[in-house]
């Protein structure tokens, strides 16, 4: 019986400590911002134009400690969902864009480009789901404040004030419980 018990007890930390998912998820945790962002009706058409989000206060280290890990266990930090709605005026749509680009810096770091959507299409509504880039951005989410840059080509000019609300996803992992 004792052998029997040591067999499966063997099974089961092998299973364990070989499933590198099944452990990556037990120290994965997301992290969710939101900004907002105005885009002026003086944009011009068929020019590449900056817009500044509000910075991003990313208090990370009160996320990580909840979720019982701390800052020097970060082990990474990935973008994996950032999407972009209209808020105001009601009833619009994207289809005055042709692309649209999100860079993210912080205080010592160079600025890297971290969501983008080439090509909008004509027929897309009050929402853009961007592509991520699959960069570790750990050096950046662990500063006090982060600070984005939108890019945007409009392929039409805008008769008023837009406001952009831009929520961001981050997969966090850090070691957790020694793991």
């Amino acid at each position: 019986m004792k052998y029997l018990k040591l067999i499966i007890l063997l099974i089961l930390f092998t299973l364990l400590f070989t499933n590198c998912k099944l452990i990556d998820g037990w120290t994965q945790f997301e992290v969710d911002y939101s900004s907002t962002v105005t885009l002026p009706q003086d944009l011009d058409i068929n020019k590449s134009e900056d817009v500044y989000p509000s910075a991003i206060e990313a208090d990370l280290k009160a996320k990580v400690e909840n979720e019982g890990s701390s800052m020097d266990k970060i082990e990474s930090v990935e973008l994996t969902d950032l999407n972009l709605n209209i808020t105001s005026p009601t009833g619009k749509d994207f289809k005055f864009s042709n692309s649209v680009a999100l860079y993210m810096n912080a205080e010592g770091l160079d600025e890297i480009k971290v969501a983008w959507l080439d090509n909008v299409p004509a027929t897309i509504g009050d929402a853009l789901s961007l592509s991520t880039s699959s960069a570790d951005l750990t050096d950046y989410l662990v500063e006090e404040v982060v600070t984005l840059r939108l890019n945007t080509v409009l392929n039409q000019g805008i008769t008023q004030d837009y406001q952009i609300g831009i929520d961001v996803t981050f997969l966090v992992d850090a070691k957790i419980l020694g793991i």
